[in-house]
């Protein structure tokens, strides 16, 4: 684990604690005062993206498709084995960023039990439960923000050379989050962090793993 990786660690930790006891309501609160506005149609856009479905099944499809297709079959097939084992790997290696990111804050999501923004709207609710389950206490941390920081991560890692854009976008999935006050700003951070960190990890190990075709 490197030194640099503990400081952003601990930094984000500050940041969410922070977030969570001083800005989370005041933010929540700007941005339903300004909703239906441009800025929270643009935001509301985009947000689905973030979407898990989106990107396991695609990314999923293409894996299995590059390893078990008989692509000799295909039309113009030496174009599609030319990077096959390369673009299968990429393909699996994605999918299975969103799906562990995912599944790692689905879990989180249990342990945290935190109430959303519309139960403090509406009822006044805010705060922790622990251990709990349902989609009024299932706000922390943001499962969209952790498959597009996931996501984001993962293209950045294979194609480091657009890493900005990629980690523009996924920055802008998150913050869409708390735009149309689905998360507080403590939400989107632990879940974007969670995305980073577990793409990583995957990273580190599946790529050291034997390239089979």
């Amino acid at each position: 684990m490197s030194a640099r990786f503990v400081i952003y660690s601990y930094v984000t930790l500050f940041l969410i604690i922070s977030s969570y006891y001083f800005f989370d309501l005041i933010v929540a609160q700007y941005f339903a005062e300004v909703q239906r506005g441009a800025v929270w149609q643009f935001f509301r856009a985009i947000t689905d993206s973030g979407e898990g479905f989106y990107w396991i099944v695609p990314t999923g499809l293409m894996y299995l498709f590059y390893r078990y297709f008989p692509l000799e079959a295909l039309p113009f097939a030496g174009w599609f084995k030319r990077n096959r084992l390369v673009d299968m790997r990429n393909a699996g290696f994605i999918a299975l960023s969103a799906l562990a990111s995912g599944l790692t804050v689905n879990l989180l999501k249990l342990v945290f039990a935190r109430y959303r923004p519309v139960e403090y709207f509406q009822s006044g609710n805010f705060g922790m439960t622990w251990f709990d389950h349902g989609f009024s206490v299932a706000s922390f941390p943001s499962g969209h923000s952790a498959t597009a920081m996931g996501v984001a991560m993962a293209f950045a890692l294979l194609f480091p050379r657009l890493r900005y854009p990629f980690l523009f976008y996924g920055a802008l999935v998150t913050f869409s989050r708390v735009v149309i006050n689905k998360h507080y700003f403590s939400d989107v951070l632990a879940g974007g962090f969670v995305g980073i960190v577990v793409t990583i990890f995957i990273y580190q190990r599946y790529f050291k793993l034997p390239r089979k075709g």
